[in-house]
């Protein structure tokens, strides 16, 4: 009896084991990110081999804040992974593994969590990542596509990271130690999926009444319902014609490049399957469904995008494959090829374009927001010279000058473009300072004599500079 009881227990893990394989071959959508640990002895290990205390003591104070984790919202989410050395991260990894968990188009920012070094003080300090005061971006990235992902990849790893930071800083008596997290910040637009045969049930008619999908459930030759379950070749026949009629001659020749299952024995195109049809008939292939509350379609099965070619499809009674031939019509959302921006009804979006200039009136700044150069004395502080960056020399002295019009000496060539119409003639120049002695302003006035009136204000500048100094 023990020996059928331990049988039987073998029996239903393995079934159990195979439920889950299953769930995860139809459920590719959300890929596994590895979260770190809060407590225990892997994360004593991760401090541990970090060489400062100072450091390892900020990463036991916020370990909860730069370990590897994620939170996900009905909008808005976020993802955190923690670096493992100073390297290059793993950008598209990090990013194929949040674009995959999204089912709708997002808006994508990011920061960065790293440790301060002050050289003066010699103390340590964590500046925490921020989606408001301290994202990468001004204005957050939109993802429609997985091509996205790639460009972002690419404006990452142009970017120096380490001189990023570098910028965030106070005051240059701090350095950067390390970069120790990047968070991702994730808000999802709900009205915009991402753009990718049960004769029992009746077709939806939100479904038959919209014309960017092709429901392949009538037999045009005859006027009747298929009775066969090809829907799937029928839609990727769609994907390679323009034709109906070719359509519906060439989905049994697809189907036969597939598989040598009599057509009247095949069940139909499982969701695990399509990983394998993808590699045979190289295209990538994304799955929806419909939404109802709030109406929307929503994205079921995503492409790894190997192939470039996308076969956009609408899962319909979980059993029914139909042609999306307009990704942006059947989600009623509409997106301008020049620029990116997108709109919900089509008018906005032609109006739009009218006016659109797309990338001839975009300027791209490869370091980012502006930033002051450095002054000479924090270049020095950077070379690890001891000096005091905030020393401001007290003193200063200014000037403005009185100009009049004349047409003699007027140059005598111009141009098309250049034309002179009188000389600006010095008339007096006004000096005051605030050093001692020298805080009433002076003014001095020409006597028809230009190059006389500027040497008196140099002497006197030269004046003001002796006693200053």
């Amino acid at each position: 009896m023990r020996e059928r009881e331990r049988v039987k227990e073998r029996l239903r893990g393995a079934r159990k084991e195979k439920k889950r394989d299953r769930a995860a071959l139809n459920n590719p959508l959300q890929p596994d990110i590895i979260q770190d640990n809060l407590e225990g002895e892997d994360v004593d290990n991760i401090i541990s081999s970090i060489d400062k205390e100072g450091v390892r003591e900020i990463y036991r104070n916020h370990w909860t804040s730069l370990c590897t984790h994620y939170r996900e919202g009905p909008n808005h989410s976020h993802y955190t992974f923690r670096w493992v050395s100073q390297t290059v991260p793993c950008w598209e990894q990090w990013l194929r593994s949040v674009f995959c968990r999204q089912e709708k188009r997002f808006k994508l920012n990011l920061s960065h969590s790293f440790v301060l070094f002050n050289r003066e003080e010699k103390e340590f300090r964590f500046f925490h990542a921020s989606k408001n005061n301290a994202r990468v971006w001004d204005k957050p990235k939109t993802i429609s596509r997985f091509r996205d992902i790639g460009e972002i990849v690419k404006d990452l790893k142009a970017v120096d990271t380490l001189e990023y930071a570098r910028q965030q800083r106070s005051n240059t008596k701090w350095t950067v130690h390390s970069i120790a997290s990047t968070t991702f910040y994730v808000d999802k637009l709900p009205d915009f999926p991402i753009g990718g045969c049960c004769s029992e049930d009746p077709m939806p008619s939100h479904v038959l009444e919209n014309k960017a999908f092709v429901t392949f459930h009538i037999d045009t030759n005859h006027g009747k319902q298929f009775n066969d379950r090809l829907c799937f070749f029928r839609c990727l026949a769609a994907h390679y014609t323009e034709e109906r009629r070719c359509v519906e001659a060439r989905d049994q020749a697809l189907f036969r490049q597939w598989t040598d299952t009599p057509i009247d024995e095949f069940e139909g195109v499982k969701l695990y399957e399509l990983d394998e049809l993808e590699d045979v008939f190289k295209v990538d292939i994304d799955v929806f469904e419909f939404k109802y509350d709030p109406p929307c379609l929503v994205l079921h099965r995503r492409s790894s995008y190997n192939h470039g070619d996308v076969l956009h499809l609408l899962r319909v009674h979980g059993c029914h494959f139909c042609y999306i031939q307009d990704i942006d019509a059947a989600a009623s959302a509409f997106g301008c090829q020049k620029c990116g921006k997108q709109y919900k009804e089509r008018f906005r979006l032609a109006r739009h374009e009218k006016t659109c200039a797309g990338d001839e009136i975009k300027r791209y700044y490869p370091g980012g927001v502006y930033h002051p150069n450095l002054t000479p004395l924090e270049v020095l502080a950077d070379e690890g010279v001891p000096v005091e960056t905030d020393f401001v020399y007290p003193f200063r002295a200014t000037y403005d000058f009185e100009c009049y019009f004349t047409k003699a000496d007027i140059p005598c060539k111009s141009t098309s473009k250049t034309s002179f119409t009188a000389r600006h003639v010095p008339l007096s120049v006004s000096v005051c300072s605030n050093v001692p002695g020298f805080e009433s302003p002076v003014c001095f006035i020409s006597e028809g004599d230009s190059k006389d009136l500027v040497d008196r204000m140099g002497n006197y500048l030269e004046e003001i500079s002796s006693v200053a100094f």
